[in-house]
């Protein structure tokens, strides 16, 4: 059943939910282009000139030819984005491998794709600034017909490349891949609004430092394109203007708003397609509790809970489940119903099972991790014992050190074969190591803290939803429960929630799990925050079970281990 709920939800959910978040934001485009149209035309000494003229421009044939090349970038450059979209963050060891995971062989189409798409965005964006814009050369002696290259053309449309590169960087380092879902489940019209808000403040800020970095490197390597076109096209360079090479060049207030409105234009809208995409995938699935027709076979919230094909579907099954925990009397009641015929809890079986299972195998990992760790500090300390027992002074060693040398008859000395047998480093080694003890490059390759245990924890927002679920439909079973189905699977996930609680603790003790914060709030990546919020609601759903049932724990058979490790919560209710 998994492979179909998997097709069903591919099929039906995934796909259709792409389509709409690439069509919102392609009715966005015009909207954007006109803005970007009354700001390219900016004139205050002429106002109404430039109203008129940024309205007259909508009407004609060159607009819709630009809204209709960069949607079809925009579309491009989506479909190669899709794939990227994760439910857990990427990772990185240390800052040299996020440079270095930026040119993964599945990331380098996205790259080439982005690079072209900001180039063939800017050119038509060009068009629509002006003709002095439009076009790579430009007729200078009407007479003689002598055509030259347009430099300020290539300037912009080299700009759309690095515009288009810096996308695809601010994609991975800024985790806009990263599917976080909301806390506050709110209207996608509002998640929207506020989206976008952000984004025009932050897209501002960063296509300056962008135009920044262009304008340093076309003074660089500006050269190479335009010797380039000049030779293979056989175009001379205008006389009249000066090279954009050089510092009188580049100083043109004109162009560099145009550069900037252009490098605005393109990350805003390919950043505000990603927007879409992460509002519509993190929108909620009502899942079928009790698949009674045959039609809702494929939408089993049980199924979806245990694929593991789809990290995306597993996570809005888990997301589904603890919103039927917290707000949905009438869907609790249907999932701890009895299934026809024989009268058996198979819907509440099911479903408890997949997610007890899965914070089970969370709480293998863990343990796997610590014991992990402590190997690893077991043979450290064995290291530096070895180490400081050899560096410790032996009496025998002086006398060895004088018995180790043969006087020959000339008066020179030989070391004996102990000597020889010490093997010195070669330069080459010595070389690397000394390059790692350079401050920027130790820095470059220093491993990041805590990076095993953020690793661990990645996926544990399923987890999270998984505990609090639980947890609740447990408390609240009391007096919704009519056949008491939810009682036995309650010793199983008191002693779940026991060790996943003590293999955290311990976690926590063996590695520098610590929550920075900065002027009380915290700065940190947010994947960080996951294993610190799965702790906390983890003792949540404890205190939550002891408090719904502190008269009837002692009947429970979880153990006397297990009832030990319970008193601190019974004794803190008490």
């Amino acid at each position: 059943m998994s492979s179909a709920v998997h097709n069903w939800f591919n099929s039906e959910v995934f796909l259709w939910r792409n389509l709409a978040s690439v069509f919102w934001s392609i009715l966005k485009i015009p909207v954007v282009l006109i803005f970007f149209n009354f700001l390219s035309g900016l004139s205050i000494t002429h106002p109404l000139e430039w109203l008129f003229g940024t309205f007259a421009v909508v009407l004609t044939s060159r607009f819709w030819l630009c809204a209709l090349v960069n949607t079809a970038c925009l579309v491009l450059v989506s479909r190669f984005t899709i794939p990227h979209f994760s439910v857990a963050a990427d990772i990185d060891s240390s800052m040299l491998m996020s440079v270095l995971n930026l040119l993964r062989w599945k990331r380098l189409p996205l790259l080439v794709i982005s690079s072209v798409s900001g180039a063939v965005s800017a050119w038509s964006l060009s068009g629509l600034i002006g003709p002095e814009y439009g076009s790579l050369t430009t007729v200078i002696e009407p007479e003689t017909r002598l055509t030259v290259l347009n430099e300020t053309h290539l300037f912009i449309v080299a700009s759309g490349i690095l515009a288009g590169i810096c996308s695809f960087v601010f994609f991975f380092r800024d985790r806009q891949y990263f599917l976080a879902f909301p806390n506050v489940h709110r209207l996608k019209l509002f998640r929207v609004k506020n989206g976008t808000l952000q984004l025009f403040k932050t897209t501002s800020w960063l296509s300056l430092h962008v135009v920044k970095y262009f304008y340093i490197l076309y003074c660089l390597f500006g050269e190479v394109p335009k010797m380039w076109i000049t030779r293979s096209f056989n175009i001379n360079n205008n006389p009249n203007v000066p090279e954009f090479s050089t510092f009188v060049g580049l100083f043109n207030p004109s162009l560099f708003w145009q550069t900037y409105l252009c490098t605005f234009f393109i990350i805003f809208m390919w950043s505000l397609a990603r927007i879409m995409i992460r509002i519509y995938h993190t929108e909620r699935i009502e899942f079928c509790v009790n698949n009674v027709l045959a039609e809702d076979a494929d939408k089993n919230l049980a199924d979806a809970l245990s694929c593991k094909e789809s990290s995306i579907l597993q996570h809005l099954a888990f997301l589904d489940l603890n919103w039927l925990s917290k707000y949905s009397p009438s869907r609790r009641q249907e999932l701890l119903s009895l299934s026809q015929p024989g009268g058996h809890p198979r819907a509440w079986v099911a479903t408890s099972s997949a997610a007890l299972q899965a914070v089970r195998e969370l709480c293998d990992a863990i343990r796997d991790e610590n014991t992990a760790v402590m190997s690893r500090v077991s043979v450290s300390a064995q290291k530096s014992v070895s180490n400081f027992s050899s560096s410790s002074y032996n009496p025998s060693a002086a006398g060895d050190s004088y018995s180790s040398t043969f006087l020959n008859t000339d008066g020179s000395v030989t070391p004996s074969s102990s000597d020889e047998d010490v093997k010195t480093p070669s330069p080459l080694m010595k070389w690397i190591s000394s390059l790692g003890n350079l401050p920027f490059l130790s820095q470059l390759i220093a491993e990041y803290p805590d990076i095993s245990s953020r690793r661990l924890f990645s996926y544990c927002q399923m987890h999270i939803w998984a505990v609090e679920a639980l947890s609740q439909i447990a408390s609240k079973s009391i007096t919704e429960d009519k056949y008491g189905v939810v009682q036995t699977i309650l010793p199983s996930l008191i002693r779940t929630l026991l060790d996943l609680y003590e293999a955290m603790e311990k976690h926590f003790k063996l590695t520098t799990s610590v929550l920075r914060r900065t002027n009380g709030v915290y700065d940190g990546p947010p994947d960080a925050l996951l294993r610190f919020e799965l702790h906390a609601i983890n003792k949540a759903a404890i205190y939550r079970i002891v408090n719904s049932y502190q008269l009837h724990l002692e009947d429970l058979r979880i153990g006397q281990d297990y009832f030990r490790k319970l008193q601190p919560f019974i004794a803190y209710h008490a």
